[in-house]
């Protein structure tokens, strides 16, 4: 029987680990457990609920476009990307709402002011003691709440292609709206890594011919006790001493453009239920260098090896573990290194005519498999990932970032992830002129209510009668501008302008940052809904025309 008790932490029983020895209610419902909680936390705040074993999206599985499922050629279904994504969610879901009970139990908190997020001023919670002490103060509940979210609300993007006919020009495409947390969140990592390495293997195949690529993994000594933090400020300090001053003139006549992906693993053993012993950080790198450097391996291993050194005495790289191949001894290994051999898998040369360049996937990865973490190490892994950024490329390939970018990462977000850009390319999906923020864009239901949850309802969808227009708002830049004017010019579209009050931050004289509201002028566009939805089932067509062409026959 459920045991009422005063809303005081004196009336709690607490057993040898410091937890309620039976479980209780205060008289306002809440779990007693709360009023042990550590300072700064909200202890009337409610966990998210637990998604338990359901894999959906908030509101049930919606498959449509580039996340639909394909039979193979007997008529089978197999589990697509999309679902094995969401199954990662839902995983990573229920620890960071073990996570948050950690975080409250063990480190308490602290507000020192307001910090700026977009358009807006939020309190700033920084963590007063615990691993991420001084860090923010990010709260696990407020993720899972935003995972719970990601892929639930469904909108229609308009894309322009190239077409003689202004009609055609249209692609309407029906796209998941994501949280876009793609440090913690499994399915924004897996599409934006994606998008990663389109753009890297496009930059790897574009390279010359008297260049060579290397694939390296460039590790570190791992510390039992230290914090993330400390472990990502000792690496970022290495490579700072490998790429700066006078190493640094050594790496660039090696190196004319690199791009590195930083990742972080729990040690050996660790698990949702084992936090494991340490924080190995590491990084997986793609580098371009002149084809008549002979030995890449002897010239960058020393220069990576002494950065480490330095940076860390006892905790640098061990040059053997990183060269000892998969089939030979560690004496063997010993023995070509101390014969100055710093070959090994550690620096590997890439074939840059595969299309494939699996290589390149480990570069452009998110920083930690967060569905494996167990919740103490994840509520640490939450607070210094962020506002941390994990990808960089530099020298000639300092833009390849900015490249991915410019892609519309959403549009990898297909069934298999091998076989994207296969699938992607067979349709030209255009690129995008509208915005895809709420509002901003026709919601799928709007167009064609039900499509992609049922077969059933896919057909009703396509068939029901829709009236009115849909509104979307055109992107500031010359090709939506086009677009808009041409549809305009055979009757399709009409538009407008209109000024309107949004949320703003502005500095005062003394430095303080302060909320205000200003004046922005949006351009608003409109087709008719019932061509939006012809032209939408036209691409859908397209797309599963291109899906069945390549799957595989038996």
């Amino acid at each position: 029987m459920v045991q009422v008790k005063a809303a005081t932490v004196d009336d709690v029983e607490l057993d040898a680990a410091g937890w309620p020895a039976t479980y209780q209610r205060q008289r306002n419902g809440l779990g007693v457990r709360r009023l042990t909680w550590a300072a700064g936390w909200d202890r009337s705040r409610a966990c998210p609920p637990d998604p338990k074993n359901d894999d959906a999206p908030r509101g049930g599985w919606r498959e449509v476009g580039l996340v639909a499922e394909t039979p193979d050629a007997l008529g089978r279904y197999k589990p697509s990307g999309w679902r094995r994504a969401h199954g990662k969610r839902r995983r990573a879901v229920r620890l960071l709402r073990m996570a948050g009970y950690e975080s409250r139990k063990r480190w308490a908190r602290e507000r020192v002011g307001l910090r700026q997020v977009g358009a807006h001023l939020v309190d700033d919670w920084r963590y007063v003691d615990g691993p991420s002490a001084g860090l923010q103060a990010v709260d696990p509940w407020d993720v899972a709440r935003k995972l719970q979210g990601c892929g639930s609300a469904w909108d229609v993007q308009i894309r322009v292609r190239e077409h003689a006919d202004p009609l055609q020009r249209l692609v309407p495409l029906p796209l998941p709206r994501l949280c876009g947390l793609a440090h913690v969140c499994p399915v924004c990592a897996g599409i934006r890594s994606r998008a990663l390495a389109r753009s890297l293997r496009a930059v790897v195949a574009a390279e010359p011919e008297d260049r060579r690529v290397f694939f390296l993994t460039l590790t570190q000594r791992a510390d039992a006790g230290e914090t993330l933090q400390d472990a990502l400020t000792r690496w970022r300090g290495a490579w700072s001493r490998m790429t700066r001053g006078r190493p640094g003139r050594a790496w660039r006549d090696v190196v004319k453009g690199y791009y590195y992906g930083l990742e972080v693993t729990r040690g050996a053993g660790a698990s949702e239920v084992n936090p494991g012993p340490w924080w190995h950080v590491h990084a997986h790198a793609v580098v371009t260098v002149p084809a008549h450097v002979v030995d890449v391996a002897a010239e960058l291993g020393p220069l990576w090896h002494r950065a480490t050194v330095a940076e860390a005495a006892g905790l640098g790289w061990e040059p053997v573990a990183g060269i000892k191949r998969p089939t030979e001894t560690h004496a063997a290994a010993a023995a070509r290194y101390a014969a100055g051999d710093w070959s090994g898998p550690w620096c590997q040369e890439l074939d840059t005519t595969d299309p494939e360049l699996r290589e390149v996937g480990q570069a452009t990865k998110y920083a930690t498999p967060v569905a494996t973490l167990h919740p103490l190490p994840l509520a640490e892994f939450l607070s210094t990932a962020h506002g941390r950024r994990w990808h960089q490329g530099g020298g000639e390939w300092r833009s390849v970032v900015r490249m991915a970018e410019e892609l519309d990462a959403v549009v990898d977000a297909v069934v298999d992830d091998g076989e994207a850009a296969d699938r992607v390319d067979r349709v030209d999906l255009g690129r995008g002129v509208c915005g895809m923020a709420p509002g901003e864009a026709p919601r799928l239901d709007d167009v064609a209510r039900g499509l992609g949850t049922s077969p059933e309802l896919d057909d009703v969808a396509r068939t029901v009668s829709t009236k009115g227009d849909s509104w979307f708002r055109l992107l500031d830049d010359d090709a939506a501008w086009d677009a808009v004017l041409r549809w305009e010019e055979v009757g399709l579209a009409r538009w407008r302008s209109r000024e309107v009050w949004v949320d703003a931050v502005v500095v005062d004289d003394d430095g303080r940052k302060r909320r205000t509201r200003k004046l922005e002028r949006q351009t608003w566009a409109s087709v008719p809904t019932y061509y939006l939805r012809e032209r939408m089932g036209e691409v859908l067509g397209a797309l599963r025309g291109a899906r069945e062409a390549a799957t595989p026959r038996e």
